[in-house]
């Protein structure tokens, strides 16, 4: 019974694995997708990972069986063969897993591996899966007196248990470069950052770890000038060292409340300035008491529909534009949600129609974007709030 579930497993999984990578890259000698076919690369992604599970089940049943077949020969005792099969399995659909990947990315290793990288394609991608499927059907039926007997198979099973563990250890290997660089280049250069700093920096960074964000923000308010701009306030509301309080927020409705002219400055920063103030303000909306938006209703609803608007025209004015996380645009989607959730504090009021107007300009901007996962979060986000993106043709 276990060998033939070992049977079907491994068929099906060593058939997926040949069809995702043969069937996607033409053997590895097509040139990839680009741009919006790329997309299509999920699927074929999708399924090496479904046959890498599969084929790691079907070397559990097989390890279960090892006590009576022939892959108890593997090492000393039934268990420890076990573990070596589903080790080395789960090693060979990382590699077959990683062809795919290595085939996608042209500049991979450099130009000067590119007539190397089928052969890599065809012996981890193809050959390999093929091997293990084998050794996993020939082992489960196979008893283990039957390898004793016969020299001949005892030699190419050698081989083949030889060429699975090369392949497995090269899956490993780099898959662990691929995920650990990053990792490591991030602990050497915070190593070194910390190496450099000098003791009045190294003060002031422990001091700011324990002090508490309430008073962090006083300390930046009153580094303020008493005329100083909005913009100077509201930018302290957007991308803090430390995560705001409910209080920390307060004292910042308060200040932004003392500047002068504070409705006028507010319909500006929301129209014309960079969107990370933008952000600001409309967090200042969002968060302020409802004493505060109900003195200032009538301007505050105009400065959001102003700010909304203006996120609606920078859409439709540059497709890229939920990527541009520069400096003065860090969170585009954050700014967004942030625009309807200030909308949100004039749904009961006569002047949520000219907001929502904004809006649904907004989701129309949407459709000029280009589409990507924070295109498709985007419009999600605006779904909820009760705003659907139109179908392109229907505007």
């Amino acid at each position: 019974m276990l060998a033939s579930c070992v049977t079907v497993l491994a068929v099906l999984g060593v058939l997926l694995i040949l069809v995702s990578n043969a069937g996607t890259t033409g053997f590895f000698t097509k040139n990839p997708p680009t741009g919006e076919r790329a997309m299509g690369l999920i699927v074929p992604f999708a399924a090496l990972v479904v046959a890498g599970l599969v084929l790691v089940f079907a070397s559990v049943l097989a390890a279960a069986g090892a006590g009576k077949s022939a892959i108890g020969l593997i090492r000393e005792t039934p268990a420890a063969s076990g573990v070596v099969l589903v080790v080395v399995t789960l090693g060979v659909a990382i590699a077959a897993f990683l062809a795919l990947a290595m085939w996608t990315e042209p500049l991979l290793a450099g130009p000067g591996l590119r007539g190397v990288k089928p052969l890599i394609g065809w012996n981890a991608g193809l050959l390999g899966p093929l091997v293990l499927g084998a050794v996993l059907i020939v082992g489960a039926w196979m008893p283990a007196s039957v390898m004793n007997e016969s020299p001949s198979v005892k030699s190419a099973a050698r081989w083949a248990c030889w060429a699975m563990v090369a392949l497995a250890a090269g899956g490993y290997g780099v898959g662990g470069l691929i995920l650990g660089r990053p990792v490591i280049a991030r602990v050497m250069a915070t190593r070194a950052a910390l190496a450099s700093e000098s003791p009045a920096e190294r003060e002031a960074r422990k001091r700011f770890r324990h002090t508490p964000i309430e008073e962090l923000v006083r300390e930046e308010l009153d580094g303020l000038a008493s005329d100083a701009p909005l913009s100077s306030v509201v930018r302290c509301f957007v991308g803090p060292p430390k995560k705001l309080t409910d209080r920390a927020r307060e004292m910042l409705v308060q200040r932004a409340l003392c500047v002068p002219e504070v409705d006028r400055q507010l319909v500006e920063i929301m129209g014309t300035t960079p969107c990370v103030y933008r952000w600001g303000a409309a967090e200042m909306v969002r968060h302020a008491s409802p004493q505060y938006v109900e003195s200032h209703r009538e301007e505050w609803a105009r400065a959001v529909a102003t700010g909304i608007d203006a996120t609606a025209e920078a859409m439709a004015m540059r497709p890229a534009w939920l990527s541009e996380t520069f400096d003065l645009n860090p969170e585009p989607l954050e700014l967004v949600r942030s625009l309807l959730a200030a909308a949100e504090r004039f749904e009961a009021c006569d002047e949520y129609q000219g907001i929502a107007d904004a809006i649904r300009r907004m989701a129309a901007a949407t459709n000029e974007l280009n589409r990507d996962k924070k295109r498709d979060a985007l419009a999600k986000t605006l779904a909820s709030a009760g705003f659907a993106v139109p179908a392109e043709g229907s505007r």
